[in-house]
């Protein structure tokens, strides 16, 4: 939102400067995200207001004679210019940033001469368009002066619950209310109303009331369709908005101005003059202002005539009723939809205006008649209009204050502070609220209706403590008894897993809960249990995700842009529909916790094959660190479990490169290489290895406590084997088979290596560390080196392994 403290200026005067009315502003009120001036008048010097004389043809280039100001200077026609016309034009010496083009003109004969600014010279805009001054400017006036250059726009980044501050009158209330002093209404003296009976009277029928909450217009005759008065001009510039014509720019003045959107139609193009607000039909169309042909369906508010859709309501209006340079009669409208509706379909169909921002916040119902009243004198007063006819003003229920009783002992109690019952009655006064007294301590307080947001005695605490200034607010330390919280178990083993995985140098993500309908396809997700979320902001995020991959892959896509060594991961929360055989309808959604991951090592100081490893050694370990017995990661079979199949989908592993984890014989998630689809889909570049652990399944197996053994007084003996092997066997079932064949005595079996690349087709190297020891006796080196011929022997005949080494 774009605030000029110029326009500001026009309800409330204040004697602090710029830097402190930000800072003030940013602290209690809303950010400021940045502040944009104009530059010093020094950089505009040599630019003036320049009337074109006349456009002279000159051996293919047109040049034209100007005005500045008792003498005429020939300047080249470098844009849309027209005779008669006031522009912005730069003269010898201007300190102006302008293309090479124009500096050498200004550099070449003749001496007089100058050029056409557009607004990107003068650093009002992008566009190349000319700057055209108002007629009201004279000539040679500074360019600076003549388009108020002198302004500062705050950008602020607003909450949706304050409609009001969408509005310079809603900052000049909170620029009041700091500074103690009272904001002016703006002078509607001059309004003249003519009540006509007989003149020209249009109809208004609601049929959809549930959709209205106030509906008001006016009809004006004798409409001069022309140039906007300079000073409105510059108002919508500063701010970002391009001027049109006075009468479109006079209801976008009265909308930044008030922050109630106005439309104004063609009235001759009204047919049945008549208005009527009623729903789409089913396949209605309708071309928007913006030249857009829109199929609206039934849930679409209209503001239609006798034949047809003239505008969609609190949106956009239609291509056929727009003010052009022929219109003389004006269908003025002011009018409060719901918001609910307006932010359905603005979404739905993609357009987004000043207008529906603002109904999509929920302004005041009691700002329509202010608004119309303050646009209609506008309207008298720079395009001749006249009014004709009575308003007609829908408002069925009307929007009154809510009273809150607030206490100043239990104000101060949450706030901390020392203010009196006077000063809380000022800030109060100054933020526009009323108060009337019950007795030395209470009062009760009516709540302003352009302030939706206080609404509970807690809203109220935080008025006054803004204002007031948290940072008045004397520190004191808490007091009082603060019992410990006991986790439950589930919150206990989440942060568990979340350290250990830490601890091997993973990190955390926190993603939202969305996905796609391309989401559900890349994956091979199931779509029968989709939960569809019904204002969804983008089509990447219409269901409530079923899988913890979406996020999580898009995450990685993103961030393999700037990174080639990540390692990641999510306890995060998936959704699905379940249905109520009982019942017969739809339960609240089945909620699952799943901790999933990924790694990808692309960084050159890392062996193919090593991202594999990485992630299965981090597993391991957690499995370690939780006392997790009897686990195995095994092979993936064609027949994929319910786990992958429900929340992984069948195309996120590459065939037959993944992997199975049970416990106990039970699946409890899935381990493998992202296929090169997927990896495609999300912009994946290097090779990923990605995890899925079914939390509610593993809480269960989590143990407590560990079980410690004294130290053995004998010493052990180590051995190093060497196996070559069919690079298809499995490492974890010769590590299996080799503490079967040993027993009690093998108490420590580490797998050192794996080497692939043995010269020999089909077979790999694998390396374990083995050590021996015996609680009770010393073992021999000869007992032990018999003992492991004989379990070579064994894996030689079992696997066909052959020993390279000892």
């Amino acid at each position: 939102m774009l605030i000029s403290t110029e326009w500001i200026k026009d309800f409330v005067e204040w004697d602090s400067d710029l830097k402190l009315l930000q800072q003030l502003l940013n602290n209690r009120v809303s950010e400021v995200e940045a502040v944009e001036s104009f530059g010093a008048e020094k950089d505009f010097s040599q630019i003036v207001v320049g009337q074109v004389v006349k456009i002279n043809s000159n051996e293919g280039t047109d040049l034209a004679d100007v005005n500045i100001g008792g003498k005429t200077i020939q300047v080249p026609v470098n844009g849309d210019v027209v005779e008669g016309k006031k522009y912005a034009v730069a003269l010898e010496g201007a300190n102006l940033p302008v293309s090479q083009d124009l500096v050498e003109w200004l550099d070449s004969s003749p001496a007089e001469k100058g050029i056409f600014c557009s607004e990107r010279d003068l650093k009002l805009g992008e566009s190349g368009a000319l700057v055209v001054i108002s007629d009201d400017v004279d000539v040679s006036t500074e360019v600076y002066k003549a388009l108020s250059l002198n302004d500062t726009v705050f950008h602020f980044d607003l909450e949706p619950h304050r409609p009001d501050l969408f509005s310079h009158l809603g900052f000049a209330r909170e620029v009041a209310a700091l500074h103690g002093t009272r904001i002016r209404n703006l002078q509607t003296a001059e309004l003249r109303w003519v009540n006509e009976s007989e003149g020209r009277q249009f109809k208004l029928n609601v049929e959809a009331p549930e959709l209205v909450n106030r509906y008001a217009a006016v009809k004006l005759k004798n409409v001069q369709v022309g140039s906007s008065p300079q000073w409105i001009k510059n108002r919508l510039r500063s701010v970002g908005l391009r001027p049109r014509n006075n009468v479109v720019d006079i209801t976008n003045y009265v909308m930044l101005e008030y922050g109630q959107p106005l439309h104004t139609f063609d009235y001759s193009q009204i047919g049945g003059q008549t208005i009527t607000l009623r729903r789409a039909r089913a396949g209605e169309k309708m071309t928007a202002l913006d030249g857009k042909e829109h199929t609206l369906d039934e849930e679409v508010l209209l503001v239609a005539d006798s034949e047809k859709a003239v505008a969609i309501a609190g949106i956009i209006g239609g291509e056929n009723s727009g003010i052009t340079d022929a219109t003389t009669e004006v269908l003025l409208e002011s009018a409060n939809f719901n918001m609910t509706s307006v932010r359905r379909t603005s979404r739905t169909y993609a357009v987004r205006t000043d207008a529906s921002l603002r109904f999509e916040k929920g302004p005041d119902p009691n700002l329509v008649r202010e608004a119309l009243e303050r646009a209609v004198l506008l309207l008298q007063k720079y395009a001749g209009a006249e009014v004709e006819g009575d308003v007609l003003d829908y408002y069925p229920k009307t929007n009154e204050p809510k009273k809150l009783s607030v206490s100043l002992a239990k104000l101060n109690d949450y706030l901390g502070s020392d203010i009196s019952l006077s000063e809380a009655e000022k800030i109060l006064h100054g933020l526009e609220f009323q108060t009337e007294p019950v007795d030395s301590q209470t009062i009760v307080v009516s709540v302003p209706t352009f302030r939706p947001d206080v609404s509970i005695f807690e809203d109220i605490v935080e008025e006054v403590g803004r204002i007031y200034g948290y940072d008045n607010i004397p520190y004191t330390l808490p007091s009082g008894t603060i019992n410990p919280v006991i986790g439950d178990e589930n919150t206990v083993w989440q942060n568990f897993c979340k350290s250990e995985l830490i601890r091997c140098g993973f990190t955390e993500l926190r993603t939202d809960p969305w996905m796609g309908s391309e989401d559900v396809e890349s994956l091979g997700l199931a779509s029968d249990r989709l939960l569809e979320v019904q204002n969804y902001i983008s089509l990447s995020q219409n269901y409530l995700r079923t899988s913890p991959f979406p996020s999580l892959l898009n995450v990685i896509g993103e961030s393999l842009k700037k990174h080639d060594y990540i390692k990641v991961f999510e306890l995060s929360k998936t959704y699905e529909k379940q249905f109520d055989d009982e019942l017969k309808k739809v339960s609240p959604a089945d909620e699952k916790y799943f901790l999933a991951g990924a790694v990808t090592l692309g960084n050159k100081k890392f062996k193919e094959g090593d991202e594999f490893y990485h992630l299965k050694s981090a597993l391991n370990f957690l499995f370690e660190s939780g006392n997790i017995d009897d686990v195995q990661i095994i092979p993936a079979v064609e027949e994929k479990n319910e786990l992958l199949t429900a929340h992984c989908g069948s195309n996120l592993f590459e065939k037959g490169a993944d992997l199975e984890i049970l416990i106990d014989g039970k699946a409890v998630g899935s381990m493998g290489y992202l296929s090169k689809a997927v990896s495609a889909k999300y912009g994946i570049k290097a090779v990923t290895v990605v995890f899925f652990l079914s939390f509610d399944r593993l809480v269960g197996y989590f143990k407590p406590w560990r079980r410690y053994q004294q130290p053995s007084k004998m010493p052990s003996v180590h051995f190093d084997i060497n196996l070559l092997v069919d690079d298809r066997t499995l490492v974890g079932d010769l590590q299996q088979f080799i503490k079967d064949e040993l027993g009690e005595i093998l108490v420590k079996l580490q797998t050192v290596d794996v080497y692939l690349k043995t010269g020999i087709d089909g077979k790999k190297s694998v390396t374990f560390s083995l050590e021996f020891n015996s609680p009770t006796h010393s073992l021999l080196k000869e007992d032990i080196q018999r003992k492991l011929d004989g379990v070579i022997e064994s894996l030689a005949n079992r696997f066909g392994a052959e020993l390279r080494s000892k």
